[in-house]
């Protein structure tokens, strides 16, 4: 294990906690290539220790249930305590737990979908490894057919685009090419141009605009009623509910979107994503982060998502020690991992560990009397 989790998680009267487990970047790209010739081996900090392949099994199984909307008295008030001391806006939360009960609440002046940063890219990567198993791309291919102006595009691959160990930095100008901060494979780095360049291949390979081509293979693949997409020139934009996002993450390790063979490989190879003592890891568009044990927890390994621009913070973990699924999002100031260690204190697979009442089911919608035809 890393860093304590004390880092993340204060005493539990104070609900005052620091940054975000997920949202550390490192502040400076490796030196270019300087005569790059070819991928080179990786040279960067160690990877991640393979993953256990019964935690995988573990949370398939946790994932299997139908979602059944549950309340909980006692989350609503946790929550509503943490948005309060973090200063928040708006918060949403949701947990879906392995016996299928799903919560959720949102606090302030919350909309109905908050943006999800960076679930954009883990639906790209999606919809590639998707591609990959009907068979229409691999990821050895070279990205010479789709990006052609990209100096090492001869050499770089598909995988290496999905792992940010591209080398591609941002544009020197606005519409232009990426520039090559190092030689493929050599080292990772967060790459937004990465992900365009997949997004590129997703659209080109599905005949379609990207934003359509994923809300067809994941948002109508999983049936999120509370999403839009919509991709741009500043990258694929997600609006979630926190219940839709819990739902997305099910699907995904409960190989719904894709095999098992699939959501392993995408945790197989696992990046450092901050310096030394190292808590965050990035795959094939997931991330992994390891929480030392406490007096408050025993050790666990979140497998999920977290990022954060200006004003907002979201993530979306499965936590094996509590085999449960979380979402959070916020505006304002906290951070939502911190929240979300919170509210999985006593979060238990016992469905009556948190006295969960079922929710009335709602009412049907009267269907719509058909046009009257004119005379």
């Amino acid at each position: 294990m890393t860093t304590s989790r004390r880092s993340l998680i204060a005493a539990g009267a104070a609900l005052t906690l620091p940054g975000q487990a997920f949202a550390a970047w490192p502040l400076r790209h490796p030196k270019g290539p300087q005569g790059c010739k070819g991928r080179v081996a990786y040279a960067g900090a160690p990877l991640h220790a393979g993953l256990d392949p019964a935690l995988f099994d573990a949370a398939a199984k946790a994932a299997a249930g139908r979602v059944t909307p549950f309340a909980s008295d006692f989350l609503d008030a946790r929550l509503e305590k943490i948005a309060q001391t973090m200063k928040t806006r708006s918060f949403s939360a949701a947990i879906a737990r392995s016996d299928g009960s799903l919560w959720t609440l949102a606090t302030g002046a919350a909309p109905e979908a908050f943006e999800w940063p960076g679930l954009g890219e883990v639906f790209v990567a999606t919809a590639i490894l998707q591609l990959v198993e009907e068979n229409k791309l691999t990821l050895e291919a070279t990205v010479e057919r789709w990006a052609p102006e990209v100096a090492t595009a001869r050499w770089l691959t598909i995988e290496d685009l999905l792992s940010q160990v591209s080398g591609l930095a941002a544009p020197l100008q606005a519409g232009g090419p990426p520039n090559a901060a190092f030689c493929p494979g050599a080292g990772w780095s967060p790459e937004p141009a990465a992900y365009d360049l997949l997004g590129r291949v997703v659209a080109a390979l599905d005949n379609k605009p990207l934003a359509q081509a994923l809300t067809y293979r994941v948002v109508e693949g999983v049936e999120m009623k509370e999403t839009k997409v919509a991709a741009g020139p500043g990258g694929v934009v997600v609006m979630a509910s926190a219940s839709d996002a819990v739902r997305f993450w099910r699907a995904l390790l409960g190989e719904r979107l894709h095999s098992q063979a699939v959501t392993r490989r995408r945790f197989a190879r696992l990046y450092p994503m901050t310096a030394a003592p190292t808590r965050t890891w990035w795959g094939q568009g997931v991330m992994v982060s390891d929480l030392a044990a406490d007096k408050y927890n025993q050790a666990d390994t979140w497998l999920g998502l977290a990022r954060a621009r200006p004003g907002v913070a979201a993530t979306i973990a499965y936590s094996p020690r509590r085999r449960a699924f979380c979402a959070a999002a916020l505006t304002g100031d906290g951070s939502p991992d911190s929240a979300i260690d919170l509210m999985l204190l006593d979060v238990q697979t016992d469905p009556k560990a948190l006295n969960f009442t079922p929710l009335p089911p709602k009412p049907a919608k009267k269907p719509r009397p058909p046009p009257k035809r004119r005379k």
